[in-house]
C-alpha cells in the first residue's frame, strides 16, 4: 500500500485526510493485487505508474533507465485475463515499443509470476502466446 494511506474494510482515508469510498469489493481486491505487483517491479528498480480505474489495458507502468517501457496488466488470484483484453495491452506494446506483461500468482504464500505477451491470442484459442519473464529477459 502507497505510504500515507490508511486503509479499513469500506473506506480509504488519504494523509490528506480525505475521505475515498470504495464500495465495490471487487475493486478493492484488484487494488490490493496492484499494489503487491506494484512493490515487485519497484523491488527491481523500476518507477511505477498506477492506472488504477482507468479502464486501459493495462494496470501498471513501468520506467527504468536503460531497459523498454513496461505495461503490465494484473490479474487477481484465479482470474485470467480474456482474448480482447489480452491483444488490446499486445497491440499498445507493439504500438509504443514497449513489453507487455501479465502477472499471475502462484506458491504459499502467493507470489507474483510475471509472464510476457508475444503474440495476439487467436479467439476461442486455446493458446495463449507468452514466456516467463524476468528483468533480464
Amino acid at each position: 500500500m502507497p505510504i500515507g494511506i490508511a486503509s479499513t474494510k469500506w473506506r480509504t482515508v488519504s494523509s490528506r485526510g480525505k475521505v475515498i469510498y470504495l464500495p465495490n469489493p471487487n475493486y478493492r481486491r484488484g487494488m490490493r493485487w496492484e499494489d503487491r505487483a506494484a512493490e515487485d517491479l519497484t523491488a527491481l528498480g523500476y518507477w511505477v505508474i498506477q492506472t488504477r480505474g482507468s479502464r486501459t489495458p493495462t494496470d501498471l507502468v513501468g520506467l527504468k533507465n536503460k531497459h523498454p517501457v513496461i505495461l503490465a496488466q494484473i490479474k487477481s488470484p484465479g482470474v485470467s485475463i480474456d482474448g480482447h483484453g489480452w491483444n488490446a495491452l499486445y497491440e499498445l506494446a507493439e504500438l509504443c515499443g514497449a513489453t507487455a506483461l501479465v502477472c499471475d500468482w502462484e506458491g504459499r504464500p502467493l507470489a507474483p509470476v510475471w509472464f510476457r505477451i508475444v503474440d495476439f491470442h487467436t479467439p476461442r484459442g486455446k493458446f495463449w502466446p507468452r514466456e516467463a519473464w524476468n528483468e533480464t529477459s
